[in-house]
């Protein structure tokens, strides 16, 4: 029998390894989004910082591998971004919060992996 206890996802939730590009400045209002701030900051129970750094995610990514869908080109795509200086995080959002779910998905952020990515 196989326990999970890696990449998360409920119906609350949604996983994602990402590379954290410049915060995102509203062009109406100038409010600057700070992607790591508004997680540690959040309301929300399931926003968390999971990995906080290229080493912890490719540990966790290495003790995954059999999940792993395409793992060569997942960390082949980490590594390269992170040598652009990029920080990598594993980093868990709440359904639930619309504004970090909009930050996730825009140019602050580069999507590496998901759940789609992982064979649960």
């Amino acid at each position: 029998m196989k326990i999970r206890n890696g990449f998360v996802s409920n119906s609350s939730s949604s996983s994602f390894i990402i590379a954290v590009n410049e915060p995102v400045t509203c062009k109406y209002c100038g409010h600057t989004n700070d992607l790591l701030n508004q997680i540690q900051l959040s309301e929300y129970s399931y926003n968390e910082i999971v990995c906080s750094n290229t080493e912890e995610v490719l540990k966790k990514l290495i003790e995954e591998r059999e999940y792993v869908k395409e793992f060569d080109k997942i960390v082949e795509k980490i590594t390269a971004l992170s040598i652009q200086g990029k920080q990598i995080l594993e980093v868990e959002v709440s359904s639930h919060d619309e504004e970090l779910n909009n930050l996730i998905h825009s140019s602050a952020v580069e999507i590496i992996a998901d759940e789609s990515d992982f064979d649960w």
